[in-house]
């Protein structure tokens, strides 16, 4: 890197960084004169506990793939590698719907300190475990845990940040996580090569600290409108409504087993098979009781059904399933490419996903500090959709001998789409302006529709990518039936050596069958992206300065009300 690029990084870095300081400035002015008992350093100490929670959130995920082979070493044994994965995101997807609820009836600085404990004594579990049992169990604990986390981050943000501040709080606080997920097998795979697979989740304990002190030292939570009748312990737990909890989570564990098990080579079982159809029947059966008890509830649901008569709440959730889908599809794929195709280590990989992630940074910043002055973030909703179809489509062009600049400049687009992806958390916030306490259930909706989204996008990309490889391996590279099932045993990272000892002459057809496949996989983040693009229509275009301007009248109105009373 020259100095004149150096320069250059280092005087986008101070902009970025004025007026970062200018907006946490503003953010604290307005909340002197609103709602909000924080301001200045108690504040920014807060914003960087919630931001730090977040990171190691997202870097407990990326880093398990790059510990796995040495886990299984410890606990001799691979037959529960499929739970090693599925345990966090069946958890954190079951009560996601359920945190948002508490969030709505308990003080938000006791649940987020209660979750967040979850998130840190599951990654003790999982550091201290002697047996594979007993650290599946640790991974259940801290994806429960993390539920809580990314509910309580945005609802603590939504009620000390002004709406018309978010956009760019929130983006950096996002940035955070595409950071994480490209750390995380790098630092994963240096303390597996130096010290042990331990310290992957002894690490969170004195990071976690940190965000635990800041909370409890400096988060005072703004008041909440007086109830006209003060609740019982009692009635506050009736109105979490338990018992559609409990029939939501078979519901999504049978839906999220059935994509993680079902499929075709290593995976357990095949799609038409008794148990994964079993599964599916049953999770759809376990939904429409939910819906029917939902619709009894009324507006003591875990979740009211009103939401999905509202346009702008249908669109938060679509547009967060399809744009983080999408990206997800690519962020699981492409390194794959690096390390088949150009034959990358897990740590050269992550080094040349850079372009994705600064880009991915800025992006954020950008569009943050736009929305920031302008008050109107639709515009970017089209522009994130539109770049990361584009970016999704050129990879589907990708080939053995892609040069360097060219997917480069793919990264640089896909990077740049996650710049509004706080987008949907704002569109929920317009749209119950009138009904704030609903917030935190409808921000745990569109976090729901985001991850599972994921996981469903992240199924059928597999299924995608199986179809297309399999045969190829037949027609093109002369492979039988059983080198086949070997190479999809042997998993992705062993291609090139496999190929070596079967037959090396056969190489360069083998990575152009793989090339193809993943390039296959491409077209789903591509339609994913368009179908976000034609989402973005279901926005309603609205001032967040104005909607800001109004809250904080209706605010001062209320403390008159109530002085005078």
């Amino acid at each position: 890197m020259s100095a004149s690029d150096r320069t250059s990084e280092s005087e986008i870095s101070d902009v970025e960084k004025a007026t970062t300081a200018e907006t946490l400035k503003e953010v604290s002015a307005s909340n002197a004169a609103g709602s909000s008992a924080l301001t200045g350093l108690p504040l920014y100490t807060v914003l960087v506990g919630l931001g730090l929670a977040l990171f190691l959130g997202a870097m407990d995920m990326a880093m398990l793939g790059t510990a796995v082979p040495s886990i299984t070493s410890t606990f001799h044994t691979t037959a529960d590698i499929g739970w090693y994965g599925a345990a966090y995101p069946l958890t954190m997807s079951s009560i996601q719907l359920l945190a948002g609820k508490i969030y709505a009836q308990f003080p938000q600085k006791l649940v987020f300190l209660v979750f967040f404990g979850l998130f840190m004594l599951g990654s003790l579990l999982c550091g201290v475990a002697t047996t594979s049992p007993m650290f599946i169990v640790g991974r259940a604990i801290a994806g429960a845990g993390a539920a809580g986390v990314l509910s309580g981050t945005l609802a603590i943000v939504s009620a000390v940040v002004p709406l018309d501040k978010q956009s760019l709080i929130l983006g950096l606080m996002m940035s955070l996580v595409g950071t994480a997920v490209v750390l995380g097998p790098v630092i994963s795979g240096l303390l597996t090569d130096h010290t042990t697979w331990r310290w992957c989740f002894y690490l969170n304990l004195p990071c976690g600290g940190v965000t635990l002190l800041a909370l409890i030292l400096f988060f005072r939570p703004p008041k909440r409108p007086a109830r006209a009748t003060p609740l019982s312990l009692a009635q506050l737990i009736k109105k979490l409504d338990l018992a559609g909890c409990l029939v939501f989570i078979p519901a999504v564990v049978m839906l999220l087993l059935a994509l993680q098990w079902g499929g075709d080579g290593s995976t357990a079982h095949a799609w038409d098979s008794a148990t994964i159809i079993g599964l599916f029947c049953g999770a759809g059966v376990s939904l429409i009781l939910f819906l029917v008890w939902e619709h009894y509830q009324g507006d003591d649901a875990m979740l009211p059904l009103k939401f999905f008569k509202d346009l702008t709440i249908i669109a938060s959730c679509l547009y967060g399933f399809a744009l983080l889908g999408g990206y997800v599809v690519v962020g699981y794929y492409l390194p794959e490419w690096f390390q088949i195709i150009k034959g990358a280590n897990p740590q050269t990989s992550a080094v040349m996903l850079l372009p994705n992630v600064i880009t991915n940074f800025i992006s954020k910043a950008v569009i943050g500090i736009i929305v920031n002055k302008t008050g109107y973030f639709n515009p970017w909703l089209f522009f994130g959709a539109g770049v990361l179809a584009i970016g999704s489509g050129l990879e589907t062009n990708f080939h053995p001998s892609t040069p360097r600049p060219n997917w480069i400049g793919y990264q640089i687009l896909q990077g740049a789409a996650l710049g509004i992806i706080q987008a949907p958390t704002l569109g929920v916030q317009l749209a119950l302006a009138k009904q704030k306490h609903l917030i935190p259930v409808a921000l745990s909706l569109v976090i729901f529709f985001q991850y599972f989204g994921s996981s469903i996008m992240l199924s059928i990309s597999e299924t995608i990518f199986q179809n297309l490889l399999r045969p190829a391996l037949v027609s093109k590279a002369g492979m039988t039936d059983a080198q086949v099932q070997q190479y999809v045993a042997a998993g992705n990272s062993e291609v090139r050596k496999l190929t070596d000892q079967i037959d090396p002459d056969r190489l360069g057809v083998v990575l152009e069958v793989y090339n193809d496949a993943i390039a296959g996989v491409m077209w789903l983040s591509t339609a994913a992206a368009l179908f976000g693009f034609l989402v973005s229509f279901g926005f309603p275009w609205k001032s967040l300065k104005a909607q800001t301007e109004e809250n904080n009248k209706e605010a001062a109105e209320a403390e008159v009300a109530a002085a005078e009373a």
